[in-house]
């Protein structure tokens, strides 16, 4: 389609008041491995450049199936995975479920990678 070329002028006055001061981030409790699965490439860089500030050593997956072949080689040595709800060959959640049904990986912190303003039923988290 087409699209539109507008224009405006904003007005502003220079604000006296000091920057928000962010809340440190957390901790990590121990240097270790982190499994990062998302199909979408500008996703895994995003999230490359927010954990770069941890001490861990970020192992990315574009899949679901190379996120199993990460986990069979070497999966107990993972300290969480962050996995995208919306993988392009499962979800999210279906993955956890056959991730912890793995041997040795019974008990692996999976935190829900979720797109902004979706909700997820607790429920299903457990």
């Amino acid at each position: 389609g087409r699209g539109s070329t507008f224009w405006f002028t904003a007005v502003l006055e220079r604000s006296s008041a000091a920057p928000p001061v962010l809340p440190a981030m957390p901790p990590v409790a121990r240097p270790g491995r982190l499994l990062v699965v998302d199909d979408h490439a500008a996703t895994r860089e995003a999230l490359l450049n927010e954990l770069r500030v941890l001490p861990v050593e970020v192992v990315f997956a574009a899949s679901a199936a190379e996120a199993f072949e990460r986990l069979r080689h070497g999966g107990g040595d993972f300290l969480a995975a962050l996995v995208d709800l919306q993988l392009a060959d499962t979800d999210g959640l279906a993955f956890a479920h056959e991730v912890h049904m793995l041997p040795g990986l019974e008990r692996l912190q999976v935190v829900m990678l979720a797109p902004l303003g979706q909700r997820v039923d607790a429920s299903l988290l457990r």
